[in-house]
């Protein structure tokens, strides 16, 4: 005999529902088909947010007993807006993953671009992309695009690693020491240096098959 992951009811081995409460006692992730605990949130396997049961579980005054603070997009999300969400407009398919997404762009470089000359700002910005990507990489992130003077890029896709967040921080650390090495270079070619401002955040993002594939090999 088990228990009810919810209400502790008394279950016969083997059951996938409560005979109470109807929360489910195991579930199959909807995008690699791991087996997970009822009350997963996030598939074990590939990290996609798990999908509601067929009932929510309640307490015995009928109160919701997950608060409103902690519930997950998933549990809010419509069954036709989740269906919507697994199949991308390109053909491939999507899956709901929380990653973290750096973003960061050089300080003043609207006033330095105008002040230099077009060759100088487009080899100053070349080095800089180059140790940008050199260090996003080596922290497992995806270069999603350069645009200006800004770099765009995200952790855990196309793989999912349990600590991406850390390594987004880290990455971002070391690109501000690595800016250190290059304004050495830069002082002695052009008199100059530059600075640059990085931000990270973590959020629920929609990834494709085509996503997962950039860029192109």
């Amino acid at each position: 005999m088990t228990a009810c992951s919810a209400c502790s009811e008394a279950l016969p081995d083997g059951a996938r529902f409560c005979l109470a409460c109807g929360t489910p006692q195991v579930r199959d992730c909807s995008v690699c088909g791991a087996n997970l605990p009822g009350t997963a949130r996030f598939c074990m396997s590939c990290g996609t947010p798990t999908r509601p049961g067929p009932a929510t579980p309640t307490s015995e005054t009928g109160a919701d007993p997950v608060p409103d603070a902690i519930r997950t997009t998933s549990d809010t999300t419509s069954a036709d807006t989740t269906s919507a969400d697994t199949t991308s407009s390109m053909g491939g398919v999507s899956a709901r993953r929380v990653v973290p997404v750096l973003f960061g762009d050089l300080v003043g470089f609207t006033s330095l671009s105008e002040s230099r000359d077009q060759e100088e700002v487009r080899e100053l910005l070349s080095d800089y992309f180059e140790v940008c990507r050199s260090v996003l990489e080596r922290h497992g992130g995806l270069v999603e695009k350069f645009i200006g003077d800004a770099v765009m890029a995200v952790f855990g896709v196309p793989r999912l690693h349990e600590d991406d967040a850390l390594r987004a921080v880290r990455a971002a650390h070391e690109m501000r020491l690595a800016l250190h090495d290059l304004n050495e270079e830069v002082a002695g070619r052009w008199g100059i240096s530059i600075q640059n401002r990085i931000g990270v955040n973590t959020g629920e993002v929609v990834a494709s098959e085509a996503t997962s594939a950039w860029p192109p090999s």
